[in-house]
């Protein structure tokens, strides 16, 4: 029984994640270089992913989720969408003033250059998943020994979470790194982010 709902829970996820997909990868791709357009384009992306995963909620697919900024807001540029790809077997949540370990990747909205979107951030290796290193990043979504500051949103989405978790996020720039991007990392101002994380381990 349980093989058959994890099974359920991965198919549900992947046929949503497909709807997703089908919808925001209409999200104009205009070059790079021409940053003109890009706070309309990354909210578009943002809203559309927004009204898919809403689209799923409503048929009752439970491995979507919304994380509000504030109880009772329900403005999309507040929201967190959370896909759950695989849930883990850990019982605990990270509170605020914990660590943790995370496989990580995170990525800008599809462009000309980067059909898949930029990734500004990995802790996996393409070519070896052995080779892959956790990162480590504080509960309110600041990652260790760094100078770059955190991500609200990101850091919702870590005190939600239980070890072995695997979850698909997508922060509107609101939660994300706002109107001044992050230069470090190369992510303009306006820019929507999108997380594949897996939590590894909660360091009190």
């Amino acid at each position: 029984m349980n093989r058959l709902k994890t099974l359920s829970l991965r198919l549900s996820a992947i046929a949503c994640a497909l709807l997703l997909l089908a919808t925001v990868v209409a999200c104009d791709k205009d070059d790079d270089a021409d940053m003109s357009n890009w706070e309309d384009r990354n909210q578009m992306y943002y809203h559309d992913a927004y009204n898919a995963a809403m689209a799923c909620i409503l048929s009752n697919d439970t491995t979507w989720s919304l994380l509000f900024k504030n109880n009772g807001e329900t403005q999309p540029t507040n929201v967190v969408l959370v896909c759950t790809v695989k849930k883990g077997k850990g019982t605990d949540t990270p509170q605020s003033t914990d660590s943790v370990k995370v496989h990580i990747k995170g990525q800008l909205v599809p462009s000309t250059s980067h059909p898949d979107g930029y990734t500004f951030l990995t802790s996996y290796n393409e070519t070896s998943a052995a080779a892959a290193h956790p990162l480590t990043f504080s509960a309110d979504g600041k990652m260790a020994n760094t100078t770059t500051p955190s991500v609200e949103g990101l850091g919702m989405v870590l005190q939600k979470m239980h070890v072995g978790d695997h979850c698909r996020v997508y922060l509107p720039y609101e939660l994300g790194y706002g109107t001044a991007g992050c230069p470090s990392m190369d992510i303009p101002p306006y820019s929507t982010l999108t997380y594949d994380i897996t939590l590894i381990e909660i360091i009190k």
